[in-house]
């Protein structure tokens, strides 16, 4: 019986659906280079996000900055990021700067993520979508290299089973808890 017992408990613990789940993808260029922290635009690719993995929830992009070796001083660059695509797609900042400070290296990498708020659907996102990078020395004496990086967060909810495997197991589960339930009335008489 208490096999019996644990079988229907591990029954009911698996009838929890199916989480959410996320895919992030490097867009190339990865990451993009400016000689002396000066350049751009430059144009880099967002992968697309594939419709057979779920029904999509939402779309972010994390963004990056850095910059190598400063040429002595209190470095201040601006890597400015724009989001204005796909087509049909609101992004919560079409634009973001991040500023990358330090002295002869850069301080930690300062990084944004912007949402996407209006038309996440996976037709928007069926194909790559751009973001354009480019980067300015704010102040400081110069940089060797600066350089801007993103990635695309594509969450969605997985594809579900065509049986309702969660409902079976809390059937499944209960029907054990109850033959456990009348076997031990029945040998308790």
């Amino acid at each position: 019986m208490k096999s019996l017992v644990a079988l229907a408990a591990f029954a009911l613990i698996n009838t929890v659906g199916a989480f959410a789940a996320a895919v992030t993808l490097n867009c190339t260029l990865f990451p993009v280079t400016f000689t002396n922290g000066i350049g751009g635009p430059t144009i880099v690719s967002c992968g697309a996000f594939s419709g057979g993995l779920g029904t999509l929830s939402s779309v972010s992009v994390t963004l990056l900055a850095d910059y190598q070796f400063g040429n002595g001083g209190a470095q201040d660059v601006a890597v400015t990021f724009g989001t204005t695509n796909p087509a049909g797609v609101t992004w919560a900042a079409n634009t973001t700067t991040l500023h990358v400070t330090g002295g002869d290296s850069s301080g930690a990498q300062p990084t944004a993520n912007v949402a996407c708020t209006v038309g996440c659907t996976p037709a928007n996102f069926a194909a790559a979508f751009n973001v354009v990078v480019s980067s300015a020395i704010a102040s400081g004496t110069g940089v060797a290299t600066s350089s801007g990086a993103v990635r695309v967060v594509y969450s969605y909810d997985p594809v579900t089973p065509t049986t309702p495997e969660p409902i079976s197991m809390l059937l499944f589960g209960s029907g054990l808890l109850g033959v456990y339930i009348l076997g031990r009335k029945k040998f308790a008489k």
